[in-house]
């Protein structure tokens, strides 16, 4: 499983410090959903969310990032 953060508005995958890329393969691992609910309640964006992708069987799960108000 990968734990991928992505913008909703772009469609485009976290890959780094102010890099986002389209494809998923060259999106950042960031292991856990907690090391990606932490970056994304740091990005400026308010439209993230968090995709777990699965390769056996190939699936996807959507969860928001609900940012701190």
């Amino acid at each position: 499983m990968r734990v991928l953060l992505r913008n909703t508005e772009t469609g485009r995958f976290f890959a780094g410090a102010d890099r986002w890329e389209t494809r998923p393969a060259l999106a950042f691992d960031f292991l856990t959903v907690e090391s990606a609910v932490l970056q994304g309640r740091a990005e400026k964006s308010a439209r993230l969310e968090i995709v777990l992708s699965y390769e056996d069987p190939p699936c996807e799960l959507v969860l928001p990032v609900q940012t701190e108000n």
